[in-house]
């Protein structure tokens, strides 16, 4: 079962917009964590010299893959009724559905989402 642990939902909630499209870039190359690390594994694969170019991919991925997954994600917070933990694990959870991804891929995408402003990214119709 996936779970979004309180210390990874803590330490989304604490990063910054680029902070989290680092962590998106390092897992959409490969340089993410495996199932059992949890998100938290990310942050152990940061380099100084590395961590521009992997805002950079994180950038450029969440772009790319936003109109493919915003109908899921709006229709998600446009019923929002949820904590902010809940409502970031159950909306990342039905994009494993739509687009071949892995959890915490989901889960960034998502948080990012949030930190850019889902009222900016997703008016209401």
């Amino acid at each position: 079962m996936l779970t979004l642990t309180q210390t990874d939902f803590d330490m989304l909630d604490q990063s910054t917009e680029a902070d989290l499209m680092g962590q998106l870039g390092l897992a959409v190359t490969g340089h993410g964590p495996d199932a059992s690390e949890g998100l938290m594994g990310l942050k152990s694969a940061q380099t100084a010299m590395a961590w521009p170019h992997f805002i950079q991919v994180g950038v450029n991925y969440f772009s790319h893959i936003w109109p493919q997954v915003s109908g899921v994600v709006c229709a998600a917070y446009h019923q929002y009724t949820e904590t902010n933990k809940d409502w970031i694990e159950n909306a990342a959870k039905a994009l494993l559905g739509l687009i071949n991804i892995g959890y915490a891929v989901a889960v960034l995408i998502v948080s990012i989402a949030m930190k850019k402003g889902l009222d900016a990214l997703c008016p209401a119709t």
